[in-house]
């Protein structure tokens, strides 16, 4: 409600609260845990120690590989290898793997971003490339007719996004977290986002699939047409 100048007051219609959709970019559309773990499952084969999935969903979930490397050479009796040196090594492959290996998304999923835009719900990824990247980055995924906003999160520090990760991709989209649905891809990231005061769809992976997702509204393994209409349907009701 607003007043004239003779303090007459007026009745105005107040702007709708925005509504967001939100996600892991890199984990969610290219299945960069598998990526990762063969990455690491050739250098460390090279220093005499065996990545198995359970090793890799124990140890490499949300930290970053400076602080994983060591624990599994630790855990693997292996203290006497220099960690910095495959730590270096790993997060050059990774990255370069970044850049190189973004394809085309899923239809489905292409469907769903398309739907969210008609239906003016606001667009937000967490990225790990770094912010010079991101345009690229779209392009290659061909993602850059969609409007979505991208926030680096990674620059290194953990794989997992953080509450605040979730908070400032909202503050970026104007969006107010309780009206936001996040799809995160691990326990760590979906209790970030549940922290952050969002709702939550997960889409695990075969290192993710045995862990506690608690609070979460939807669980899949798939990104398909069931998961467009649970988002969808979310995103309608908040």
């Amino acid at each position: 409600m607003a007043e004239t100048e003779d303090n007459e007051a007026i009745v105005t219609e107040e702007e709708p609260l925005q509504r967001a959709f939100l996600f892991e970019l890199e984990n969610v559309l290219m299945g960069t845990r598998r990526i990762l773990y063969d990455l690491l499952s050739k250098i460390l084969k090279d220093k005499g120690v065996k990545l198995t999935p359970i090793l890799f969903s124990r140890y490499c979930l949300g930290e970053p590989a400076s602080v994983f490397i060591p624990a599994i050479l630790k855990a693997k009796k292996k203290d006497k290898v220099v960690a910095e040196n495959l730590v270096k090594s790993l997060n050059e492959k990774y990255n370069a793997a970044l850049k190189s290996k973004a394809g085309k998304i899923t239809p489905s999923f292409k469907t769903l971003l398309t739907k969210a835009k008609k239906s003016q719900r606001v667009i937000g990824a967490l990225t790990q490339v770094g912010v010079d990247e991101k345009e690229n980055h779209l392009k290659r995924m061909e993602l850059a007719d969609l409007d979505i906003t991208m926030l680096s999160y990674s620059s290194g520090e953990k794989l997992a996004p953080s509450a605040d990760a979730w908070l400032k991709l909202a503050k970026k989209v104007a969006a107010q977290p309780p009206l936001c649905v996040a799809v995160a891809t691990s326990a760590m990231s979906c209790k970030a986002a549940l922290s952050a005061g969002m709702r939550c769809i997960v889409v695990e992976d075969e290192f993710t699939s045995c862990e506690d997702f608690g609070g979460a509204d939807y669980i899949t393994t798939s990104v398909d047409d069931n998961l467009n209409k649970v988002i969808l349907t979310l995103l309608e009701n908040l």
